[in-house]
């Protein structure tokens, strides 16, 4: 069984703020009817490992949202940085996201303008 992928970057600079919602459109590309992005509630780097896996167990493994514990945000300041939060695609999604990413919103102007200033 392929795992579970996490895009994390180290003291990511204000435009790692932007990351996330890219992240979301890019996960919603091929089926924005579909729920492809969650934010489950957990402790630590649950959403990571726990809840990545289990993913893959759905028809459509989501994408999840995570670092948004505050306990664990507390205790990885300082070697992630304060404003950091974890993107968890399974590898299912991640391919897919992948192969979307030449007719994205990443090529657009809109995406360009938002780069330059965050």
């Amino acid at each position: 069984m392929e795992g579970a992928r996490s895009s994390v970057k180290r003291n990511p600079p204000a435009s790692g703020l932007a990351a996330v919602p890219a992240l979301v459109i890019l996960a919603n590309h091929t089926d924005p009817q579909r729920e492809n992005v969650g934010l489950p509630w957990a402790a630590g780097c649950q959403v990571i490992g726990i809840f990545g896996y289990r993913e893959l167990e759905r028809e459509h493994p989501r994408g999840l949202i995570g670092l948004t514990d505050i306990s664990a945000r507390n205790t990885v300041r300082a070697s992630l940085g304060k404003n950091l939060k974890s993107f968890t695609a399974p590898w299912p999604l991640f391919l897919e996201m992948e192969r979307n990413v030449d007719s994205s919103f990443l090529h657009r102007q809109t995406w360009r303008e938002l780069r330059e200033h965050v």
